[in-house]
């Protein structure tokens, strides 16, 4: 009899430690807010980061309310909506940067590259200029998608080799003028009608303060080529979003 309670009581607390191990794994997701944005990549990214990370849409007044630091990472998509809230308000301004000097991380693509360039993140700047403007409402009237290649620089997050090339979906996404102390990881291998990107930067990476910063020009999120492509580049957002959490 004592044999058969003694098997019960181990065999209940294998199975409690089994629930013990398997059940917070959800809860222990790190955490990322995506900004809600008018680019169809916002749901395509809430779709691929919610694989492995949970997820919440914000916006502009959870961001000058002060919430930023209930996450582990920012992610800003393309669209210009962030960029305009970035623009209008200097307490959207002063919270994000305070939340990546504080030790956040932030990936900004796109028009959310464009707003880590406004903010100088690691001293980044982008470019403003009317044919990129022409490019961005031609677009977003459209629906339609450019491409840009770009050749992967060394050292490099990303595993790839000196002067690799990858064809990326691109929407007038900028290039930067400024790397500040962020690191080169591409340059655009292409000039675009009226405006010369060839052998300007497209991604960066680096540091601001205590916390880390990935801005990406084009849009790795969406498949290559546009809409159907089987090129499939959204292991750039794995490896960039890997990099700034761990």
């Amino acid at each position: 009899m004592k044999a058969k309670i003694i098997m019960v009581v181990l065999a209940l607390s294998l199975t409690l430690s089994l629930l013990a191990v398997t059940v917070p794994v959800g809860a222990c997701q790190p955490k990322v807010a995506l900004y809600q944005s008018e680019s169809e990549g916002t749901a395509i990214l809430y779709n691929l980061l919610s694989e492995n990370y949970d997820v919440t849409y914000i916006g502009s007044e959870e961001v000058k309310a002060g919430e930023l630091s209930q996450y582990d990472l920012v992610v800003m998509p393309g669209g210009g909506t962030h960029l305009l809230d970035a623009i209008l308000s200097w307490k959207w301004r002063q919270e994000v940067k305070a939340y990546v000097s504080g030790g956040g991380a932030f990936l900004g693509i796109c028009g959310g590259a464009s707003v880590g360039g406004l903010l100088h993140l690691g001293g980044a700047s982008t470019n403003w200029s009317i044919p990129l403007m022409g490019y961005f409402i031609y677009y977003s009237l459209t629906g339609a998608k450019g491409s840009a290649e770009v050749d992967w620089q060394e050292p490099n997050l990303f595993g790839m080799n000196e002067g690799d090339k990858t064809n990326i979906v691109w929407a007038a996404g900028p290039y930067f003028t400024d790397v500040g102390q962020l690191r080169v990881e591409a340059l655009y291998a292409q000039n675009k009608l009226l405006i010369p990107m060839k052998g300007e930067p497209a991604i960066v990476s680096g540091y601001h303060g205590s916390g880390k910063v990935v801005l990406i020009g084009p849009h790795p999120e969406y498949p290559y080529p546009y809409p159907d492509g089987g090129g499939d580049n959204a292991w750039i957002i794995d490896t960039a979003v890997e990099w700034l959490i761990n």
